[in-house]
């Protein structure tokens, strides 16, 4: 052997300042860049508009990683959710329609869709707090399968066998799968339909996304379903994701090497720098959030155009929609609710980024945050007492890392309580409230309703020409001509209100035996709809009122029904001033808990960005051990 050779060489035994830098920035970056599973754009989107928002999330990624992990887990928690409301709707409401077939001389093919959970869907449902869906007997594939009719008996004839072959109709059914894949680009904003409401604007057709609840039970669709026709495998919108396995996986093994190194260190008593444990929280994150992004879809840049003309609404009058805004709930809760009006009455051309699960008065999302703030937080706090350059340094590092801790809690918990007060306590106390007025009502003089149903009938169809009654000593209407002041009363307005007065008593009656019970989620559609008939009638019933008392023959004989209908109109305007003085109290706790908001997360920036400096300026004295390298890492490459 040549004495120019030579065999494996160990690297250097010490390691350079540049080179822990730039390892440890480029694991940042990686974690950072990679977990980023962001909502697929808006069709008029531009390039730099697309480009600004990653650049957005990448930084909120670096600030907020724990609002990160716990979006990913709500977004699992809600495509889980809406892929089995698809199941239910497309078992009980949706099989015809998603049923096609598509024709061409004797080969027909037929198309439908199933639900297909994945392995172990029930075990994730239960880890996530879901109802897990009924057991599947077999893995489902999708497959096509050919349904022609075989010729049992074939003619003697070649040419005839091979004609009645021709004439033979073949027949291939071919079983779609909706995978969680598919919920989660449908949660996404990547699959896109138009309807006939904004059929061309600025010369153009006007998209909006097929979100998953418009897929659910609770939506109906007119005239076809938009997913009917639609070809999409799960290979097709793999195809469009860009998530790249391979820098993923590259990216956990330098993760991986980086903590073994850190752990490596600690054991052999070498120092570790301040940016090593930072890197080592952004990694711990990292890998986490991977694991709840698994079945995401990774930077879809278009959405998918559903060659279909759509139109529907939302059936039930409360539907759970559980998709909101983040910012929106954390800082306004007290008006979150009209973002959920507006998903259902307005479509949506694109799926904002902080839209996730948030549900109840204690989100799932809230809690997440908070118990991963104190991990995230906690392995800052790992570096408590290493050597800094100054004292202030280290008093700076440690106040920061304990408020990156523990200030979300701080935040979190008020903002809890504050939403309890300005949602269930306030709407609780407006219905106990309500309770305690309605109870004049429950004993309405005994010819109420007869009269208004006289009244009512005799008034006829809007088109007739009879005129306004008049009360009588007798208790009964008789019809009189009109005079100029009559001829101002609007009869077809007469008999709306007392059609409207007629059906807030029905409902009332109806409803007597809750209100003892003080049952209220089961009076809540019947309390709005009877205070929308009152607050209808308001003006009508005044100028009503007015008429009769002043053109009725015997004017005391009046009294008692026009009494009566004052108590209504007394109850109203009282239950209205209630309710302007809860509403009061309801943005005074928002106002507390937008400041409280806003005032911490000022400080949690601050913190973070403290942290952030100090990881740097650390390293201008660091102690000499820090540059020693472990034996064992000189023979492993690093992929940095």
């Amino acid at each position: 052997m040549s004495n120019s050779t030579i065999g494996w060489q160990a690297g250097p035994a010490e390691r350079d300042t540049l080179t822990l830098v730039y390892g440890c920035l480029i694991t940042i970056f990686t974690c950072t860049w990679t977990v980023l599973h962001l909502n697929v754009p808006g069709l008029s989107d531009k390039w730099w508009e697309i480009a600004m928002r990653k650049a957005k999330w990448m930084a909120i990624t670096v600030l907020l990683p724990e609002f990160i992990f716990a979006k990913a887990v709500c977004d699992l928690r809600l495509a889980l959710k809406n892929l089995h409301d698809f199941e239910i709707a497309l078992k009980e409401k949706h099989k015809d329609s998603l049923q096609w077939t598509d024709s061409y001389e004797y080969i027909g093919h037929t198309y439908s869709w199933q639900v297909d959970y994945g392995p172990r869907a029930k075990r994730l449902y239960k880890i996530l707090g879901l109802t897990p869906p009924d057991d599947q007997s077999r893995p489902i594939e999708s497959i096509m399968k050919y349904e022609g009719n075989d010729l049992a008996a074939r003619s003697s004839s070649d040419a005839e066998e091979a004609q009645a072959d021709r004439n033979t109709t073949r027949n291939y059914h071919t079983t779609q799968l909706w995978t969680l894949t598919h919920a989660y680009l449908a949660d996404m904003g990547g699959l896109v339909y138009y309807t006939k409401k904004d059929f061309w604007e600025n010369n153009r057709l006007e998209y909006y996304v097929l979100t998953g609840a418009t897929l659910s039970l609770a939506h109906s669709w007119n005239p076809d379903h938009p997913l009917r026709g639609l070809v999409l495998g799960k290979g097709d919108i793999e195809d469009k994701s860009k998530a790249d396995w391979l820098l993923k996986f590259l990216a956990i093994l330098q993760v991986t090497w980086l903590v073994l190194t850190v752990i490596v260190r600690g054991a052999s008593s070498l120092p570790v720098t301040q940016l090593e444990i930072a890197t080592v929280a952004f990694s711990v994150s990292a890998i986490a959030t991977y694991a709840a992004n698994w079945w995401k879809p990774k930077d879809v840049s278009q959405p998918i155009r559903i060659p279909r003309i759509a139109d529907g609404d939302f059936e039930l009058d409360e539907v759970d929609i559980l998709a909101l805004s983040f910012t929106r709930r954390l800082t306004d809760f007290a008006m979150a609710k009209d973002d959920v009006e507006k998903t259902r009455a307005y479509q949506q051309q694109r799926v904002k980024n902080d839209v996730t699960w948030i549900q109840g008065g204690v989100p799932l999302i809230y809690n997440i945050m908070a118990a991963f703030s104190v991990v995230f937080g906690g392995i800052h706090l790992i570096a408590w007492n290493f050597e800094f350059p100054s004292l202030a340094e280290l008093m700076l590092w440690r106040a920061s890392s304990l408020m990156s801790t523990i200030l979300p809690l701080i935040i979190i918990m008020p903002n809890l309580y504050l939403n309890y007060l300005a949602t269930t306590y306030t709407d609780n106390k407006l219905k106990s409230s309500f309770y305690e007025i309605m109870k004049t009502l429950y004993k309405p003089p005994a010819d109420f309703q007869d009269t208004l149903k006289r009244l009512h009938s005799s008034l006829g169809d809007e088109n007739e020409r009879n005129t306004p009654p008049t009360r009588t000593s007798s208790s009964t209407f008789n019809e009189r001509p009109l005079n100029n002041e009559e001829d101002n009363f609007n009869k077809s307005r007469l008999r709306a209100l007392t059609h409207k007065l007629l059906t807030f008593f029905t409902l009332w009656e109806s409803s007597k035996e809750t209100f003892a019970q003080k049952d209220y989620s089961t009076l809540k559609a019947r309390q709005c709809l009877a205070w929308i008939l009152i607050r209808a009638s308001d003006k009508a019933l005044e100028t009503y009122e007015n008429f009769c008392y002043n053109n009725s023959i015997t004017p005391d004989t009046w009294i008692p029904i026009k009494h009566h209908i004052r108590l209504i109109l007394d109850i109203f305007k009282r239950y209205e001033e209630e309710e302007d003085r809860i509403q009061t109290q309801k943005e005074a706790y928002t106002r507390v808990s937008k400041f409280l908001t806003i005032g911490g997360s000022i400080l949690y920036i601050i913190s973070r960005l403290i942290i952030l400096v100090l990881l740097f300026t650390s390293l201008r004295a660091v102690p000499k051990g820090v540059y020693d390298d472990t034996p064992w890492t000189r023979f492993l490459p690093s992929f940095s």
